[in-house]
């Protein structure tokens, strides 16, 4: 269904979905949960895909900075979309391993 609606609501917020990207799981949101358990200053998402686990952490983590890495720079793209319309106060880098150069995203206020 998330799919078809672009959409799907993941620990509460709302996630583009495009064929780009793996349809964020309601089960996943169990790992955010357990991660936010512990204290944590910096985040490692490999193979971030729509940013869900990762944009969720840091959202909750406000200090925390964080790394997504996508071979897609089109998943890349979705993730990196999400900072904005959410207005999360994040430090962001997204980084494709196939050689494209890593897209630094300031901090928002």
């Amino acid at each position: 269904m998330a799919q078809i609606t672009g959409q799907r609501l993941f620990w509460g917020r709302p996630f583009r979905v495009t064929r780009d990207v793996l349809d964020p799981r309601p089960e996943t949101e169990g790992l955010v949960a357990a991660a936010l358990e512990e204290p944590f200053t910096r985040v490692l998402d490999l193979g971030t895909g729509s940013g869900a686990i990762l944009l969720s952490l840091l959202a909750d983590q406000p200090t925390a900075t964080g790394i997504g890495v996508d071979v897609s720079p089109a998943a890349l793209a979705v993730a990196g979309g999400m900072r904005l319309p959410l207005a999360w106060a994040t430090a962001w880098r997204s980084v494709s391993p196939t050689g494209s150069p890593p897209s630094s995203k300031p901090a928002l206020t």
